[in-house]
């Protein structure tokens, strides 16, 4: 009895390893599968406008952003069994969220998509992340383009709350079944496995929203659009902090 315990003990081990290693490589795969389709759109938008130095330029300089966040990315999965949480700083969130818009400019405009950020003028500072944040942002609005069809429009707010901050984007999409709707921030769950969803990036943008001390919400339609509202708070829980970077 004792024998066969220790081997169902050692085999329910093996799964687990196998189930972590898989659920890693898919997170992997997402992580880095976003800011890839930014580097082709950029790419295939520099040789259609070979001739413009600035056009040039400015894609390049974005390009290279991406390249460093994947870098980042990857030296993260280097670690991932000695890593801490990432150091949190100081930071402006709306040029932060106002970036990742301008980032997803030209793949919204090529799917006829109209995309919009609306954000006060004044500073909305909060302890947070950055990369972290970005990644909330992009996870959100690319979900949101996913769900919506040509001439769609998708809205990303930002705005000042009691306690912090909200962001919140908005789409007149597909919407969410009914009977999805209290699956899709669980793992791996995702309505669009026939379009290479993963079903990891809610689950990611809880995460992260959760590591922030914040909420995140999404209330949605079937053929009526989705709402996704996070709020931050202005401080975040035990954060380690660094300079200010925005």
């Amino acid at each position: 009895e004792i024998r066969a315990r220790a081997q169902l003990e050692h085999g329910l081990a093996e799964v687990a390893r196998l189930a972590a290693t898989g659920q890693l490589a898919a997170s992997l795969a997402h992580e880095i599968g976003s800011p890839l389709q930014v580097m082709a759109g950029r790419a295939r938008s520099l040789v259609d406008h070979p001739d413009d130095p600035a056009f040039t330029k400015r894609n390049a300089g974005i390009l290279l952003d991406q390249c460093e966040r994947i870098a980042r990315i990857v030296e993260q999965l280097l670690h991932v069994g000695r890593r801490t949480p990432g150091r949190f700083a100081r930071f402006n969130l709306g040029p932060v969220v106002r970036s990742v818009v301008e980032l997803l400019a030209m793949q919204a405009e090529r799917s006829s998509l109209a995309l919009a950020f609306h954000g006060p003028e004044a500073e909305l500072l909060l302890e947070g992340n950055v990369d972290h944040i970005q990644q909330v942002v992009l996870n959100l609005v690319n979900n949101a383009m996913a769900a919506t069809g040509r001439g769609g429009r998708i809205d990303v707010q930002v705005a000042p709350t009691a306690g912090g901050a909200r962001l919140v984007v908005r789409d007149n999409g597909a919407g969410i079944p009914a009977a999805a709707l209290e699956k899709v921030f669980e793992p791996f769950f995702t309505t669009r496995a026939d379009q290479g969803g993963t079903g990891l990036g809610l689950s990611i943008v809880r995460a992260i929203v959760r590591e922030h001390g914040g909420s995140v919400h999404l209330a949605s339609a079937e053929g009526g659009g989705t709402v996704v509202t996070v709020d931050l708070p202005s401080k975040a829980p035990s954060a380690s902090m660094a300079e200010v970077r925005w």
